[in-house]
């Protein structure tokens, strides 16, 4: 990445991180140890080791199913916005998430990803019913307590969201939708551990694009223009197809008065929007630039 990205991320060592790495390094040691010490030596046999190592492949596959269904809900919502006909799309995933639910009653998995749709579509106050089944599905799934914390800090309950996010990474401290959704949730008042979790993310997964989007949003609320525009530019490289992503570069690149890229942007931006009110002042905003380049 550029200079000034490079600069940021050693920055981060030097603003209160070390001091909280060591921590949760630390906690993370004793629970590590301690849960772990009597299980060793009770099952040392070899087909137990298989069993686990079956195990985390199941987990991580949950995980990439995750993944994969979620990419599907976003696209289809991101086509609506283009193209009110494509409601249709939304029913029939609809349908296929509740027969889903018919053929697999246990899966935490299906209740999650029916409760999440449901918050895209803009019912969250249902979906935190489904969140919680898939809970007490199994009360180890980390992606129910994630979509608890989630919609909590959409409300702005801090307070309610924070077990639940915390609970996941307790669990698991390279849970990279957690470590974002932590971020924003401690960065108005503690931005060295906002950026320490982001960071980290960023490191477990460098080419998830939703880390380098929160990073450069928060770089940005702190006026550090530099680096915030290099990560919201990295965010759109790695997923064009995310409409926040370029409302949000451009939005900082209008503040630097970098009025070509922001055009550039904005343009980009216009494809995600069928003839309306918000098409119409974007395309203002666009001749509006091209005066001020032209003045």
């Amino acid at each position: 990445m550029g200079k000034n990205l490079k600069n940021s991320l050693d920055k981060g060592e030097d603003e209160g991180v070390f001091p909280f790495f060591c921590l949760c390094f630390s906690l993370s040691f004793l629970l590590v140890f301690s849960g772990c010490s009597g299980f060793i030596e009770t099952h040392y046999e070899k087909t137990h080791l298989v069993q686990i190592l079956d195990e985390l492949k199941q987990s991580h596959c949950f995980d990439e199913y995750i993944k994969k269904e979620s990419q599907q809900q976003d696209n289809i919502i991101t086509k609506i916005s283009r193209n009110p006909l494509f409601q249709k799309k939304v029913e029939e995933l609809l349908r296929d998430h509740r027969k889903k639910l018919i053929e697999f009653p246990a899966s935490s998995v299906e209740y999650f990803l029916y409760g999440r749709l449901l918050g895209l579509l803009g019912k969250a106050e249902d979906s935190v019913y489904f969140f919680s089944l898939s809970i007490e599905k199994d009360p180890d799934f980390l992606w129910g307590y994630y979509g608890l914390g989630l919609y909590y800090l959409k409300k702005n309950a801090s307070h309610q969201a924070r077990p639940y996010l915390e609970k996941c990474l307790f669990q698991n401290f390279r849970f990279v939708p957690a470590l974002i959704a932590m971020a924003k949730l401690v960065s108005e008042n503690n931005l060295s551990q906002s950026l320490f979790l982001l960071y980290s993310a960023r490191r477990f997964e460098p080419e998830n694009p939703s880390v380098w989007h929160s990073l450069g949003n928060l770089l940005a609320s702190k006026n550090r223009l530099p680096e915030a525009v290099e990560c919201l530019e990295q965010a759109c490289l790695l997923k064009p197809s995310r409409q926040e992503f370029w409302k949000d570069y451009s939005a900082v690149l209008i503040k630097m008065k970098k009025y070509p890229k922001a055009i550039d942007a904005l343009t980009k931006l216009l494809e995600f929007f069928a003839e309306g009110p918000k098409k119409k002042r974007i395309e203002k905003t666009i001749l509006y630039l091209k005066e001020i380049i032209q003045q």
